[in-house]
């Protein structure tokens, strides 16, 4: 397995994750250092990438053990009335297994997600893209029912349902079911592709985010052709989150 390291300069660095979003769509890290910002992915076959805003590339070799060294890193996370912690730290807390999926709650799109989810009324719950499945699980905690999570990647689905999830292996541009309230923590990219997804038939409340600031109009400009309206819109780090509505 190989690291690879995008640096940037600093004030680069949202144009550089819009121009590096397909490369990292599953999971980055963002380094900085000094007036520079390394955007990182690891991969076997991560292709040659160049773009003005580039200073260098590094690829470096991972050993064994590199798709959890970074769970070494990993502090429990609170938000609201919400705190989450990995299994591996002891304390109070909803315990959420990240298994080998990126992240757990420390991402300020996550924690968006999470504050967000406090202020709606428990409903049925559809978490797309759900990864390792921490927003369903804490979504089940405050009362949402049922749940469901939805994720392309099998292993993050096992991970999911370890964690208590009702999974499901599925492609989240094409259909995945309606519920009345949907979270879908997803990038713009991906957003982006959904257009195509039916409108729902019943009331449907949708938090999502995913993006940055700069690419916030994306969510609406995708999912209002399908009947919905935004509600409202938070910012936190760079990161935003939407709030849309169908009637």
């Amino acid at each position: 397995m190989i690291r690879i390291g995008f640096r940037v300069r600093a004030q680069d660095a949202e144009v550089a994750y819009v121009r590096l979003e397909p490369l990292l769509a599953a999971g980055f890290e963002e380094v900085a250092d000094g007036e520079h910002v390394e955007l990182v992915v690891y991969g076997k076959d991560v292709p040659d990438v160049s773009f003005p805003e580039l200073v260098s590339v590094s690829r470096t070799l991972i050993a064994d053990g590199w798709s959890t060294a970074w769970h070494e890193h990993l502090a429990p996370v609170t938000v609201g009335s919400v705190t989450v912690r990995p299994p591996w730290l002891p304390g109070p807390g909803l315990v959420v297994d990240p298994g080998d999926t990126f992240g757990l709650a420390s991402h300020p799109t996550t924690q968006l997600c999470l504050a967000l989810l406090q202020e709606l009324p428990p409903t049925a719950l559809a978490d797309w893209g759900c990864g390792c499945g921490v927003l369903a699980a804490v979504g089940a905690q405050l009362g949402f029912t049922p749940v469901a999570g939805y994720e392309l990647d099998p292993a993050a689905v096992e991970t999911a349902r370890g964690n208590g999830v009702e999974a499901h292996v599925a492609d989240v541009t094409t259909g995945v079911p309606w519920a009345r309230t949907v979270v879908a923590n997803l990038t713009a990219a991906l957003i982006a592709n959904m257009g195509g997804q039916p409108a729902p038939t019943e009331p449907a409340t949708v938090v999502m985010s995913g993006v940055l600031v700069a690419h916030a109009d994306v969510p609406i400009a995708t999912f209002g052709p399908l009947g919905f309206v935004e509600r409202e819109r938070r910012e936190l780090e760079g990161w935003a989150a939407v709030v849309m509505e169908a009637a």
